[in-house]
């Protein structure tokens, strides 16, 4: 075991080079980071300096057999032990020592908590058409607003990995200004990974507005844990359409209903009274999910409310 230990001007470094993994060899506030093991090396090297009082080995006679040690500048020979000689063979001996990398399950487990991401969007009524006049992305959560032709403002949600994974935990808040007309859709099917994730649309649809909440189907994998709500807060003429599936999952894999559990809500207010409150909870401690789906692939939700929806209600 060697140990190198000193003390600078702006930091302290202390590691300890034993058959463990090198990430476990110092805690996690004694790490240096990617460049410690240099580091030690040279804290090695100046260690030893300092315990042999400045002093340094001249060369060998120039007979001797073997020796390549020329006069002048110390250590510069094959064989001369001089300033340049005791750093090389630091470093030739924590080499030798010099531990595998292993990725074990305990140090993996060094990480900070996530942060909940918030993401924000807000439409007004600009001369021509609505227009996104702010947009923030946040955390995993990414959004494109592409100008398409017609009236409404487009705004398409994605993800950093394709989906939602483990410790995931994403809220969307979209403010549609009065008059101006939204479209939120996402770039694809929102693939929930093992584990347990969570995301949250909150929609402001202010006086004469219009929402439309269109995202793809949600695809839950095996042994998802995934909590979905949805908050629309609406002016008494304002209109929003909303449609929400989630599917049964990867079932091309054999993976039909398989999450460990699901739960949707929706939450509607118009003015300052709630409207509607419905959720949906699926978790196989009920009973097994796919017999009590039965020949069903998915579940779908469907909302029209507002002036401009009433004609299409109607038929």
């Amino acid at each position: 075991m060697l140990e190198a230990d000193y003390q600078g001007p702006r930091q302290r470094v202390a590691c300890v080079a034993a058959p463990t993994s090198r990430d476990a060899c110092c805690g996690p506030d004694e790490r240096v980071g990617a460049k410690w093991w240099k580091t030690a090396q040279v804290a090695a090297a100046r260690g030893a300096r300092e315990r042999r009082g400045g002093r340094t080995r001249g060369p060998r006679p120039t007979g001797a057999r073997g020796s390549g040690a020329v006069e002048g500048r110390e250590g510069r020979g094959r064989t001369g032990r001089g300033e340049v000689g005791e750093r090389v063979a630091a470093h030739q001996r924590m080499r030798r020592l010099r531990p595998r990398r292993i990725h074990s399950r305990a140090v993996l487990d060094v990480v900070s908590p996530r942060v909940p991401a918030l993401a924000r969007v807000v439409v007004a009524r600009g001369p021509r058409r609505s227009e996104v006049v702010r947009a923030r992305n946040d955390g995993p959560l990414r959004l494109v607003c592409p100008r398409r032709a017609g009236d409404a403002a487009w705004v398409v949600t994605s993800s950093l990995g394709g989906g939602l994974v483990d410790g995931d935990d994403v809220t969307l808040d979209l403010t549609v200004g009065p008059g101006a007309v939204a479209l939120l859709t996402t770039q694809a099917s929102t693939k929930v990974y093992r584990g347990a994730s969570s995301q949250r649309a909150v929609v402001a649809v202010e006086a004469d507005a219009v929402a439309l909440v269109v995202p793809d189907p949600v695809v839950p994998f095996a042994g998802a844990r995934f909590v979905q709500r949805t908050e629309l807060a609406l002016s008494p003429d304002a209109t929003v359409a909303l449609v929400d599936v989630i599917t049964a999952g990867r079932v091309a894999y054999g993976e039909r209903w398989s999450a460990a559990s699901i739960t949707s809500t929706l939450a509607v207010s118009v003015g300052d009274h709630p409207l509607l409150l419905d959720r949906v909870r699926l978790d196989p401690a009920h009973g097994d999910l796919a017999a009590r789906m039965g020949r069903f692939e998915a579940l779908g939700t469907a909302l029209l409310l507002g002036p401009r929806a009433r004609d299409l209600a109607r038929d």
